[in-house]
């Protein structure tokens, strides 16, 4: 996780948290990351990449790639280093290709370049990225699937979006205009009609347009006469 693009926006001159950052705002980072290497297949064939996230003053986060574990913290060392804890709350997945200008480059600055622009159409900005980088670009990434799996035995593995002890649905229907894509930050706006501007939408679950049983995946059935995946017991989504 990049810990540039990750953390709380706090502004002791107001009381709550506005939609944009002012020059009064400070960033506050809240992250935990590493670096691995990657060698040519990474980029040429399907790897598994794996986090566990046990919250808790017992928990601990830990990163597995093709089953080998790579790096792990337990949760009292967050908590000494910084009082943190792992999050509880409901959280959600970012799987991206962001590349950023103060993470991750290989390289220093080269000697003679000034590296204060990073834009791979401008020619006088070529010298600070990295060799090669430029030409590689648009880069994508292709993924085959993505798993989630939560312990339906354990407290701390809550099953659901909206945790008793963190009622994230009554907080977002009470700041309705923090989570809206457009509208002014000061005062909740009328309720809009468009989606676009609905910031709670609801889980599907099945209702997906299907022909056979592959359509709706392993957790889903085709409905015969209806030609929509019906969810098995435990699944959710269109398909």
């Amino acid at each position: 996780m990049n810990m540039y693009f990750y953390g709380t926006m706090l502004d002791k001159t107001q009381k709550d948290e506005p939609a944009g950052r002012s020059i009064r705002q400070v960033y506050q980072a809240d992250a935990v990351s590493a670096l691995t290497p990657l060698s040519s297949d990474h980029w040429e064939s399907f790897h598994t990449y794996r986090l566990e996230w046990m919250p808790g003053t017992e928990g601990y986060l830990a990163w597995f790639l093709d089953g080998k574990k790579l790096y792990d913290i337990p949760a009292f060392s967050i908590q000494g280093a910084t009082g943190a804890q792992i999050p509880e709350e409901p959280s959600y997945l970012i799987l991206n290709t962001a590349v950023s200008t103060t993470w991750g480059f290989p390289q220093a600055c080269p000697e003679g370049c000034a590296c204060d622009c990073f834009d791979c159409a401008k020619p006088e900005c070529r010298c600070s990225l990295p060799v090669g980088l430029c030409e590689m670009l648009p880069a994508s990434m292709l993924v085959d699937y993505v798993r989630v799996y939560q312990l339906e035995d354990d407290e701390r593995h809550f099953l659901g979006c909206d945790n008793p002890r963190y009622p994230t649905r009554k907080f977002i229907q009470a700041h309705r205009w923090r989570y809206q894509r457009y509208g002014p930050p000061s005062l909740p706006p009328s309720l809009p009609s468009d989606d676009e501007d609905v910031p709670l939408l609801p889980i599907l679950k099945g209702t997906g347009a299907c022909t056979g049983e592959d359509d709706c995946g392993p957790g889903g059935a085709c409905h015969a006469r209806k030609k929509t995946c019906v969810c098995r017991e435990g699944w959710t989504g269109p398909q």
